[in-house]
């Protein structure tokens, strides 16, 4: 194929998006959006090389995926193999065994199916997996796998025809992705069957572009290419319901700029092949390697020092040079080792980091020679969300559901008293304390939503699964109240957002006069409990809860006692106050289990102990005179 500079430069464009939204520049809010860049280009340059090699009777799969492993494994395998050692000598347990999972899913080019199951790509909890960036690279070695065969058995089909099966495939696609962000929206985000228009944008610009007939028509495309890209990385946020229609701007802009950007007007080709943005796009693969495990050291270890993460620019670019330099380029080269040692080189490694996930997995994070009372401190069975959470009656936004039952979790029982408890995973974590604490008469409620502060969204909001759930919860209090309402929220990852939700839902509440119980913060620690507990006893020194409490969880616990969020006559209960004396809070239960089984949610045991405490706190605000409890 001939050498398209702005192709490189189109290039540069997605990696420097992806890594200025990842090290939190505000500006590039849509920076994500670079990942589908990079879908569209290799969708076109997969479909060019094959159609090319099929019309010249030399397409082989054997030589297909041979220049695909030259092209992909090196760097990765490296950049597996340096967090792997890594993470021996300075991650945590629960990271590492976290890692050991990450690391046999992405050699098996299945991570995305891994973190579709574990996390929501732009939660919080994301900020501690060094591979979760693999997801995209898996969906691209999963098209790799199917396009081809595709190609090869419609080899004797006319271009027209070829073209006209593709455009329905991706036609299919792009509906799928379009309905799965209403309806499934982390499933969407990660699959190939969703993501596969994308990469099929590029094979229809490949397969049968536009005619560009003129320098003013491909400065047309390329210039309105480069406009729906601008408008895609600063306009588009984490909140808008993706992929679907509005992954259309990134896609159709990088198609865009591929059909006219080779013929475009001089300005519009430096722009793009210039020097400097050529030669980000050549290292823009190690790039994207490499700059997602160094965001999650810094989120892990500086975030709270004050040093910006941007400045991981320059390390960046040069870790990222010597990995194109000495690694991409001469396992590129054909001559560079024969196939048997490199074929050897490539399974010997990801057997290895194979064997190091299983490792990990099986030991805790490798944490070895465990004494009982450190190996029940990270036994990762303290981590349960099914009953422990109320069952159906919390919602797992990462599993597609048909919405909260209603019956079976807002039904009042005959001669109960009744307590709804009302939030997100934070308010869900306390459900099976609050259940067993309960008095006979009295009937715990729930609705619950994880990453769905209890709230009600502005008129002036899209509707989404959060904003429908609550409004759908408060209709319901306002046709049958219960007898309590109390809420419960991750206040602090949601940031000062959750203020002005959270005090419309009071208003309203008030107006109908149902009391109400705002619980602050649950207990935040900088890292996860059972991590920084195995730490001590490894050190042999004291755990001490105030010296790793979350400062910002004390900051918003503050605002909530000192009438900086307007509660509207509700009722305010600290749990820190609740638990804590001078600063000393309960890290582990009397069975030697701890808490919190992250940085804040609740174990079992946990949420027990908890709920012994708060339960007669609650009853108490449920039998006060003068409201009608039911």
């Amino acid at each position: 194929m001939q050498y398209r500079p702005e192709v490189d430069g189109l290039r540069a464009i997605a990696v420097l998006a992806v890594v200025l939204f990842h090290f939190r520049v505000p500006a590039f809010s849509g920076g994500f959006v670079g990942v589908d860049i990079f879908f569209v280009i290799s969708g076109y340059l997969i479909t060019s090389i094959i159609a090319h090699e099929l019309a010249q009777d030399a397409f082989t799969f054997r030589e297909f995926y041979a220049r695909r492993a030259r092209r992909i494994l090196p760097a990765s395998l490296a950049m597996f193999a340096a967090v792997a050692v890594f993470g021996w000598f300075r991650v945590a347990p629960s990271d590492l065994l976290v890692l050991g999972k990450s690391l046999l899913a992405a050699v098996c080019f299945a991570s995305n199916f891994l973190f579709y199951s574990e996390t929501d790509y732009f939660g919080a909890e994301s900020q501690s997996l060094h591979l979760l960036h693999t997801w995209s690279l898996a969906v691209e070695e999963q098209f790799y796998l199917f396009f081809p065969l595709l190609m090869v058995a419609l080899r004797r089909t006319s271009p027209v025809r070829l073209f006209r099966i593709v455009a329905v495939i991706a036609g299919f696609s792009f509906a799928l992705s379009v309905i799965g962000t209403w309806e499934a929206r982390e499933l969407t985000f990660y699959m190939l069957p969703s993501r596969a228009w994308e990469l099929l944008i590029g094979s229809l610009v490949a397969l049968r572009a536009p005619q560009v007939r003129s320098t003013l028509h491909a400065s047309v495309f390329t210039g309105v290419g480069l406009a729906l890209l601008g408008v895609a990385l600063l306009v588009v946020d984490a909140d808008m319901p993706f992929p679907g229609v509005v992954a259309l701007a990134p896609t159709l802009g990088a198609a865009l700029v591929l059909i006219g950007g080779s013929h475009a007007a001089t300005p519009l080709r430096v722009l793009l092949g210039n020097p400097l943005m050529v030669g980000v796009g050549k290292i823009s693969y190690s790039m994207y390697l490499w700059h997602w495990p160094m965001a999650v050291i810094y989120f892990l270890d500086f975030e709270d020092s004050g040093v910006p993460a941007w400045l991981l620019m320059a390390p960046l670019l040069l870790l990222s040079y010597v990995s194109y330099r000495w690694i991409e380029q001469p396992f590129r080269k054909p001559e560079f080792l024969s196939p048997k040692p490199k074929l050897a080189l490539a399974f010997g490694v990801s057997a290895l980091l194979g064997i190091y996930g299983v490792v990990a997995i099986n030991t805790h994070g490798m944490v070895f020679g465990l004494d009982a009372r450190a190996a029940r401190i990270l036994d990762p069975n303290n981590k349960e969300h099914d009953e422990s959470y109320g069952g159906e009656c919390f919602q797992d936004p990462k599993k597609p559901r048909d919405g909260l039952p209603i019956a079976a979790c807002l039904t009042a029982k005959p001669g109960h008293r009744t307590i709804l408890l009302w939030g997100d995973s934070l308010a869900a974590h306390y459900s099976i304390g609050l259940r067993k604490a309960a008095s006979r008469n009295v009937q715990l409620l729930q609705a619950t939503l994880g990453s769905c502060p209890a709230g009600l969204a502005s008129t002036k909001e899209k509707a989404n699964e959060c904003s429908e759930q609550n409004a759908r919860v408060f209709r319901h209090v306002r046709q049958q109240p219960p007898g309590l309402v109390v809420l419960s929220s991750n206040w602090r990852n949601h940031r000062g957002s959750y203020r002005r939700p959270l005090q419309k839902l009071l208003r309203a509440l008030n107006k109908l006069r149902v009391p109400v119980v705002v619980l602050g913060p649950s207990l935040s620690y900088a890292k996860r409990l059972p991590d920084l507990l195995v730490e001590r006893m490894r050190a042999n020194v004291p755990f001490v809860t105030s010296a790793f409490l979350h400062p910002e969880f004390l900051a918003i616990d503050a605002d909530f006692k000192n009438g900086a969020v307007n509660l509207h006559g509700a009722t305010h209960v600290s749990i820190y106050d609740l638990l804590c004396t001078d600063g000393v809070c309960p890290a582990l239960t009397p069975e030697g289990v701890p808490m919190q089984w992250d940085k804040h949610h609740l174990t079992r045991a946990g949420s027990i102990l908890v709920g012994k405490q708060l339960m007669p706190v609650l009853e108490a605000e449920l039998n006060k005179p003068h409201r009608s409890a039911r």
